[in-house]
């Protein structure tokens, strides 16, 4: 990054600027100033920056500067720096004490983690600056406790690693922050600090409930990086990017292979250990405490040369100095994340990402790697959930009482609280019933939508939230949970909560499981409608059917349909959220064609076309597996996409935003594939998860469809009920 100003040149008080230079800090950078200008004068900001460029420095310095000039308002909390995670707050408490170690400026953590003696001591005699978490604020301020009375005074609140707070998680972090605001005795600062994403203007202000300025960094602090993208061709990605971590490691390069998920980093360490010869120490969540803290430390001393790792480490947590980073393919966002500690000390580094065989998203980069670093994720979030508001005015209620004018946007959400018995009114406010209390009590903050207790041995091993649960636990389905597979025994949901009990099966048990559903969509009010192409699109809230009727049983290895089975009792299930739908022209047919083979076409070509924009919108939104819903009408050209969480998270609007750049991604991914089965292959029209075993397909019809509307082709959505339509999920 550029330079800027001396700090001397700040009028920072003596004992600030005397522990700066103490750190080695004697100018900022460019973004660093102007982030640090912006806060001394009371703005609310988001700094949107690389991983390791300084953004901590940008926003604790002013704040410290500011607690100094009150006088440190002795006894009271100042501000709250709030983290996504326990590791990264203990990780940061060391260096932010040390950015203040010349003043008086007392820095504590207070989360899950903190034991009672140590609770005790912060609550008798509170520091000026604490570090915690969303989930602890969100518990505490609806009971009550010392600790929602210790953090009233807070006069800054700085949102670390912001990015991190999207769909229904980023809908719950919105509404706590307004909470906090009608509780707290002043009006408080908003920072947030950002990895470099699409939208942290839209997105700061969807999150934060208030109009924040940018302050913007391009450059991270490093030398060369190249930059390699690999797709396999004779083995699995995973072998594949051990085969690299091995010979970076013979290069003696200190290398960190990230995956995403347990079970991939788990299957890597034992590749790297059997084929490899490779010793590598695994880090993910999981695993103790002292065991991710002892590899963190090892790492960052130069102890350890090869660590494999979940998104653990991908957060701004101190590893120290990397010449290598490998990586399963994510977007760049994340890879960047990824990065940013690799050749800090001026060297080369070297930055590898791994394609996938079988994946239409792998075969569009491998085809266009350059439209890889343009692919920057937005961030997003629905700051008016429905859903999420439902729960988070009982909160609410419970930090308070709702007086008349409060949460004027929910007056339909309260009402309806109050005619169930979970709200009352009395003098005017709301309060809470004790059958509101008792609601509360199964929601999670990081979920959206009615929770599914899991249940092995008479112990609750974990939870699923709806309507994924219904998917992923009805009876005999393989379900993965820390790392070991279960099979569920059975599966009973009512009313706002279920139950699944499972049973243990062998680790090297090769079948797994996906759910054989229908879903039914309805349009309950248009919210804004647009062309493209010629083709009419509609962004809707939506009510989704779900019916779970039964499963395919899948040789993990082969990916061979092994059997169908059907459930003795379907699950149904519905909800209410937001998507788009648009109507699709047929490709080149005769007339007359139903209850022919041509009519598998037709479906087949919807459904084709479906699959291949969920794939796009993955690209253009940032969003994962199971984020988007899609469902082909038939052979009526009628397609949905939708948020795949009750209430909906926003991640539709950006594909709604991003239309024509994903018709042309689908495009692009069916012709430059070159299997010549008439269905596709897993490259290109074929989806993990397909509820209907990704039958029928034709990528023959779906690129002739695709190619009509880029012609001009125009339709039109009609205005009729869909309920009677087949429906292919």
């Amino acid at each position: 990054p550029e330079l800027g100003s001396k700090i001397e040149n700040f009028g920072f008080q003596k004992s600030l600027e005397n522990s700066l230079r103490s750190y080695g800090i004697d100018r900022f950078y460019d973004f660093q100033e102007e982030a640090v200008k912006k806060i001394l004068n009371g703005k609310d900001i988001v700094i949107s920056a690389p991983t390791a460029t300084g953004k901590t420095e940008a926003f604790i310095v002013p704040i410290y500067q500011k607690i100094i000039e009150l006088d440190h308002n002795a006894g009271k909390v100042q501000a709250l720096l709030i983290y996504p995670t326990k590791t990264l707050s203990r990780d940061q408490l060391r260096k932010l004490r040390d950015f203040g170690d010349k003043t008086d400026i007392r820095i504590e953590v207070y989360d899950g983690d903190t034991d009672r003696n140590k609770r005790s001591k912060i609550e008798r005699n509170p520091p000026e600056v604490l570090i915690t978490n969303f989930d602890m604020i969100h518990y505490h301020l609806s009971r009550n406790t010392q600790f929602a009375r210790l953090i009233d005074s807070t006069r800054f609140v700085v949102v670390d690693e912001n990015h991190q707070y999207t769909g229904g998680f980023g809908s719950n972090v919105r509404f706590i922050l307004d909470r906090m605001k009608r509780r707290f005795e002043n009006d408080f600062q908003m920072i947030g600090a950002s990895a470099t994403i699409r939208n942290p203007k839209d997105f700061g202000e969807s999150l934060f409930g208030t109009e924040v300025e940018v302050v913007r960094c391009e450059k991270g602090k490093h030398g060369a990086i190249h930059f390699l993208m690999l797709f396999p061709a004779d083995k699995s990605t995973k072998t594949m990017l051990v085969n690299v971590l091995q010979k970076s490691l013979r290069g003696g390069k200190r290398t960190v292979l990230f995956g995403n998920s347990h079970k991939g980093v788990e299957s890597m360490k034992m590749i790297a250990e059997q084929k490899g010869g490779v010793d590598a120490e695994v880090h993910r969540a999981g695993l103790s405490y002292n065991y991710r803290r002892g590899v963190i430390e090892r790492l960052r001393k130069g102890e350890l040369n090869s660590v494999i790792a979940t998104p653990t480490l991908e957060l701004g947590i101190d590893i120290g100095d990397l010449d290598a980073v490998i990586s399963v393919l994510v977007g760049i966002t994340s890879f960047k994340q990824r990065i940013g500690r690799v050749a800090r000390r001026g060297q080369e580094g070297l930055a590898v990402l791994g394609l996938r065989s079988g994946d239409p998203i792998s075969s569009y980069y491998r085809n266009h790697p350059n439209d890889y670093f343009k692919d920057v994720d937005p961030a997003y979030c629905e700051p008016e959930n429905p859903v999420v508001a439902r729960y988070q005015l009982i909160c609410a209620a419970m930090d308070m009482p709702i007086q008349s004018g409060e949460f004027l946007q929910f007056e339909d959400e309260i009402r309806d609280l109050k005619e169930s018995g979970l709200l009352y009114e009395e003098n005017g406010a709301f309060k809470v019933t004790e059958k509101g209390r008792k609601k509360e009590e199964n929601y999670s903050i990081r979920g959206i939508g009615e929770t599914v207790h899991i249940w092995h041995n008479g112990d609750r091993i974990g939870s699923r939230q709806m309507p994924l649960a219904a998917r992923e636990l009805h009876p005999g389905a393989v379900y993965l949970h820390g790392g070991k597979k279960y099979r569920s025994l059975s599966f009973t949901f009512a009313g706002d909560f279920g139950n699944a009990k499972v049973e243990r099966l062998p680790s090297d048990y090769d079948t797994r499981t996906e759910a054989k559903r229908d879903s039914r969509p309805e349009i309950i009010e248009i919210l804004d409608r647009k062309n493209v192409l010629g083709l009419e699109v509609l962004y809707c809230k939506l009510k989704i059917s779900e019916v779970v009727d039964g499963y395919y049983s899948i040789d993990v290895y082969e990916s061979e349909v092994l059997s169908e089975n059907l459930l003795e009792e379907p699950i149904e299930y519905s909800f209410e959220t937001l998507g788009i739908v648009f109507k699709a022209p047929p490709p080149d047919l005769p007339e007359k064609t139903i209850g022919t083979p041509e009519n598998d076409k037709l479906s087949g070509t919807f459904h084709a076309i479906e699959h291949t924009i969920l794939e796009t919108s993955d690209m253009l939104t940032g969003g994962g597996s199971g984020e988007v819903g899609g469902v082909a009408m038939g052979s009526s050209g009628i397609i949905f996409a939708y948020d795949g969480s009750p209430g909906g998270t926003g991640i539709c609007r950006l594909l709604y935003d991003r239309f024509e750049k994903a018709l042309e991604r689908a495009l692009a991914i069916l012709e430059e594939c070159k299997c010549e089965n008439k269905n596709g292959c897993p490259n290109c029209t074929y989806a993990y998860r397909c509820g209907n075993n990704n039958e029928p397909l034709s990528k023959i019809g779906a690129i002739e469809s695709l190619s009509k509307i880029f012609e001009g082709k125009k339709t039109r959505v009609p205005e009729k009920d869909f309920s009677t339509l087949d429906s292919i999920v």
